[in-house]
């Protein structure tokens, strides 16, 4: 049997101690590894935020599948990035805001319809989305009204 002597046992425990290194940093990386753990996102045009925020729920049929992850404007709407969980939707598919709990946190209702699936970063345009009605659509209502009112 061949005993490690030396320099050989130096270079030995040098090259255990470099692999090991080497092994715990990837294994702590890969989490960090986009290509890897990459999940799709899918985007929904709306009016108006309603409210939303980045982090909230994505529902199908009252289970959660996502989350919210962007809110961009983009002209007069703004579009909603989210994540459905590797649950797939087709392109006629209908999202709606809609009230979480009673303390005002929302979410996203998505009602799947369609054959052809939903691609990633694809869009569902502004026509099968909608947004809940705020107080701030009742005043304005209220005010448009009240402005036709013939006081004399």
């Amino acid at each position: 049997m061949r005993v490690l002597e030396g320099s050989n046992r130096v270079r030995g425990g040098l090259m255990g101690i470099i692999i090991l290194i080497v092994v715990i940093g990837v294994g702590q990386s890969f989490a960090s590894v986009p290509m890897l753990f990459a999940t799709p996102t899918y985007y929904a045009e709306f009016k108006d935020t309603g409210g939303l925020n980045n982090g909230d729920n994505v529902r199908i049929a009252g289970v959660d599948v996502g989350v919210v992850r962007s809110l961009d404007i983009a002209g007069d709407k703004v579009v909603i990035g989210y994540g459905l969980g590797g649950t797939e939707i087709g392109t006629e598919s209908r999202a709606a805001i809609r009230t979480d709990t009673i303390l005002g946190r929302r979410n996203i209702e998505i009602e799947p319809r369609g054959s052809d699936p939903l691609q990633s970063n694809e869009t569902l345009p502004l026509g099968q989305t909608t947004t809940p009605y705020q107080i701030y659509d009742a005043f304005f209502d209220v005010s448009n009204s009240a402005a036709g009112w013939d006081t004399k």
